[in-house]
């Protein structure tokens, strides 16, 4: 059996006992003695994915300087924390934007004389639209890089706030009134269209400025809850100036334009850990690898990606993660967009309290995702907060759902729905950072959007699913009690699916194996002459 540290390897493609082949995509760490000796082709510590036989070698040489700074002293740049801002702002802006409408269902309805219905799309589009946002980001953040990718989804964004602005004064016209809500729709879609490399980077930010990067990560959905917060309450408070919300929105959005122009760096110069260091050591080769004409650098791209996705789709604790957490996200996302309906039917009518529960909601998770954020930083146990994660998401349901009843004091449905937040929004940082710790190599807006992917477009079909069974009230008075309901027998069925999958998640942090001694445990660095040698070779797929 081998070095248990592995290093860069000279050798990446390997077969298990069946006699498949894999190769590596990129130059990643070695593969893992249990797959060389033909015991098992997976491991806590290393990405293999199947491949074909044909491979091509790449040589770099080093020499005894080259070899001294591979062994580095992580520093953190200062700059950290103004990247952090902007992308967090723009994060927050994004929340806004999509549940803003959503507690004003009824002035909605009235001045853009439109249906209950259209009113949800208007949350609902950023669900429809994550997927083709995220591809377009993907492909975008692997050609021009991910500062250039965050700065136009941030001026994107920007323009869609103007139109969505705009769109509340041709409400005034009688002319021109039947386009206000087109208008109002091309400007959500456009903002929706740009929220994927928000919703998706947040790891791959963390990744690359800090080492503790759990809070980082929190303190970016802490953003977008903040954003949740102020479309909940604002709306409801601003009903009869419409108009102003959404140019007050807008205004923030240019300037987070700006901000992230002038401010927003892809990674510093330094990184903040091995495991970085690595990675950016890795991509290096691979740049190396494929410079050369435009095509070759586009196909080298594109099946990395695709390699990724294979890899990502192979990986059993991941897809547990992916169904767990796609459940989780849905009924949250539906929940939020059919907020004002769902309080109502259990027998609390008006915006106001609905906008309360929100708000209450999103100010719990704030607290929820601090602490979550904190213990993950100090303990480094992914497996455990996601376990407890799910579990205690699932309790606190329960008591959300026994509160849903028309006897029950305005002031403690307040209180169970703060408890709902503190259990459910940590979820996401939770879920993004395991799978960030527990896919490593593999790109951490990759795992990210993967696990969105699902619950964004599940989160449809759920909301729609929501909507047809609060029309099936038991009573005559449209009244749905608590755990008679048919909606909250459906939500509480799910949250215990989703609270099942995730007890079994059993996945590694694969970052934690990599440290500086890995940048020197280079086969072939030296030999004992100190002559040069190739140290690197990369098996590729074509």
């Amino acid at each position: 059996m081998g070095d248990p540290s592995f290093g860069i390897p000279t050798h990446l493609s390997v077969s298990d006992i069946s006699g498949q082949q894999y190769c590596l995509t990129e130059p990643f760490l070695s593969p893992p003695d249990s797959v060389i000796d033909g015991i098992s082709k997976t491991s806590p510590h290393h990405h293999l994915f199947p491949g074909s036989e044909q491979t091509e070698t790449l040589s770099v040489s080093v020499d005894d300087e080259q070899a001294e700074n591979a062994v580095q002293h992580h520093l953190l740049d200062p700059k950290r924390f103004m990247v952090l801002g902007v992308f967090s702002l723009a994060n927050l802006l994004a929340g806004a934007a999509w549940i803003t409408f959503a507690p004003i269902d009824d002035v909605m309805m009235t001045m853009y004389a439109i249906t209950s219905q259209q009113v949800n799309w208007l949350s609902l589009i950023f669900m429809a639209a994550y997927g083709p946002g995220t591809a377009v980001c993907a492909w975008a953040i692997r050609k021009y890089g991910l500062r250039r990718t965050v700065v136009v989804s941030a001026f994107v964004m920007a323009l869609g706030g103007l139109l969505r602005w705009w769109s509340a004064y041709l409400t005034h016209s009688t002319n021109h009134k039947s386009f206000a809500y087109p208008m109002l729709l091309t400007g959500q879609g456009l903002v929706s269209m740009a929220q994927p490399v928000f919703s998706n980077a947040p790891a791959r930010v963390a990744s690359a400025w800090f080492q503790n990067t759990a809070g980082a990560i929190g303190f970016t959905i802490f953003g977008a809850m903040l954003g949740m917060v102020l479309g909940q309450s604002m709306s409801p408070w601003m009903a009869g100036s419409v108009g102003q919300l959404l140019a007050g929105q807008a205004l923030a959005m240019v300037v987070c334009a700006i901000g992230c122009f002038f401010y927003f760096e892809s990674e510093p110069k330094t990184p903040p850990t091995a495991a970085e260091a690595m990675k950016r050591q890795q991509q290096q080769y691979q740049q190396e690898f494929d410079s050369g004409d435009e095509d070759q650098l586009h196909q080298s791209s594109t099946k990395s990606t695709w390699c990724e996705i294979k890899y990502l789709l192979a990986d059993k604790q991941y897809l547990l993660l992916l169904v767990a957490f796609g459940v989780q996200y849905a009924l949250n996302n539906a929940l939020l967009t059919l907020l004002q309906p769902w309080i109502a039917s259990a027998g609390f009518p008006g915006d106001d309290v609905a906008g309360t529960c929100g708000t209450m909601a999103i100010v719990g998770g704030f607290f929820g995702i601090f602490i979550a954020a904190s213990l993950l930083d100090l303990t480094q146990n992914y497996r455990h907060a996601v376990r407890w994660s799910f579990l205690a998401s699932f309790v606190v349901m329960v008591g959300v759902v026994y509160a849903l009843q028309p006897n029950f004091k305005e002031w403690a449905l307040f209180g169970v729905f703060f408890f709902m937040g503190l259990s459910q929004f940590p979820i996401l940082p939770i879920c993004l950072d395991a799978a960030a710790a527990h896919t490593y190599p593999i790109s951490e807006e990759m795992s990210s959007a993967g696990l969105q992917f699902v619950g964004q477009y599940l989160g449809i079909v759920v909301t729609d699913g929501m909507e047809f069974l609060l029309k099936s009230a038991p009573h005559e008075d449209g009244i749905s009690l608590g755990f008679e309901a048919p909606v909250n027998i459906a939500i509480l069925a799910l949250m215990f699916l989703s609270a099942m999958i995730g007890l079994l998640y059993n996945g590694e942090d694969r970052r934690a194996c990599i440290t500086d001694q890995n940048l020197l445990n280079v086969d072939g660095v030296r030999d004992q002459e100190g002559q040069e040698k190739e140290i690197f070779q990369t098996s590729r797929e074509f």
